[in-house]
């Protein structure tokens, strides 16, 4: 991927949010900005936390560290907001950049309640074993058109692949590897191994990122983050005020896309589509009907 163009002050804040994390690795633009300012020994599937509730809130009130594993655009930075309110804002990280983490990064993240970011499994394992892991999902083609209008909501300047995505014919940008890398199975190379992995097994991948989903402390959707997020306050024992923050607002339905487009999103986000069938009929039924 090229480096990022020079952005503003104004371009820069609007670049730093959710989806930008992936993308800002220059120390420039990082620091432009700031100047303004593997499975848990302890398993706890979804059944067991919705008969158990008081008892794990206790638990985790008092000695139970998380992980947010943010995938982006399933509203990730809405639920870290919501929970830096309700914890306090100094429990929570500063979002983690898609990267490959190192010693350095995992012990200054350590220090706090709420790990937060867009981390990959094989990072939260090889550091943070101990930490019981939170995430969101998402209906990956509506996940992967939000992103690509989010991106198009965004100063062109600021970013090479914002740039691409405005001068480009949609079907031949979402060709690009850096494209590709935010809309191809990304919810199965993040939860079974590392985003940016390029040689992977995805069906390996999918195994394991249901396994992640399987063994985490809490699982929500975009789709019904306000009900999800419900059941996580009373799994911590706090009250979660919802809220939404970082919202693609008027992008187009599914059906008013290029059919071409909508076409190639299907053929390249397959395992996604699997996990997010499986997760529906597995993991959301067995806990609505444990309720």
């Amino acid at each position: 991927m090229g480096q990022p163009l020079a952005l503003n002050k104004l371009a820069a804040s609007r670049v730093v949010d959710e989806y930008a994390h992936h993308f800002l690795g220059a120390a420039g633009v990082i620091n432009l900005i700031q100047s303004d300012q593997c499975i848990p020994s302890e398993r706890l599937d979804m059944n067991q936390s919705d008969n158990h509730l008081s008892q794990t809130s206790q638990q985790s009130k008092n000695n139970r560290k998380l992980i947010f594993i943010h995938i982006g655009k399933t509203g990730g930075t809405s639920l870290r907001s919501m929970l830096s309110n309700s914890l306090s804002p100094e429990l929570c990280s500063a979002p983690f950049i898609a990267s490959y983490m190192n010693e350095a990064d995992a012990r200054k993240y350590n220090n706090y309640y709420l790990i937060a970011g867009h981390i990959s499994r094989a990072d939260q394992i090889h550091f943070f074993s101990d930490r019981h892991v939170i995430t969101t999902i998402r209906e990956p083609i509506d996940r992967c058109l939000s992103f690509i209008h989010y991106l198009k909501s965004l100063p062109r300047e600021s970013l090479d692949i914002i740039r691409q995505i405005h001068d480009l014919p949609l079907r031949e940008w979402i060709e690009m590897p850096e494209a590709q890398q935010h809309v191809s199975n990304t919810m199965v190379r993040q939860l079974g191994g590392h985003l940016l992995d390029e040689r992977v097994d995805l069906p390996l991948l999918l195994g394991k990122a249901k396994e992640t989903l399987l063994t985490a402390f809490w699982v929500g959707r975009q789709e019904t983050l306000d009900m999800d997020v419900a059941r996580l306050g009373l799994l911590l024992g706090r009250d979660i005020q919802p809220l939404r923050e970082n919202e693609t607002l008027g992008r187009p339905s599914q059906v008013s896309e290029p059919p071409e487009v909508i076409d190639r999103l299907y053929s390249l986000n397959g395992y996604d589509l699997q996990l997010w069938r499986w997760a529906q009929d597995t993991l959301f039924r067995s806990r609505a009907n444990a309720v």
